[in-house]
């Protein structure tokens, strides 16, 4: 779970490899999920960059 620096959006992970990227105060999905399901596993992790434009994901193997 990674909150953007301004806190306005929560980041998420699944244990199924999906990325939600919520509004904080709603609750409420920006973005439909994502699904990232690569060559060597599915996402595990997430970071946001420091102005909260870019999104950063790792995978498994």
């Amino acid at each position: 779970m990674t909150w953007s620096p301004d806190g306005a959006a929560l980041i998420t992970v699944t244990t199924g490899g999906e990325v939600f990227v919520r509004d904080s105060e709603s609750g409420r999905e920006r973005f439909p999920p994502i699904q990232l399901r690569l060559k060597g596993g599915v996402c595990t992790a997430s970071d946001i960059s420091s102005d909260s434009r870019l999104l950063v994901t790792a995978i498994t193997g």
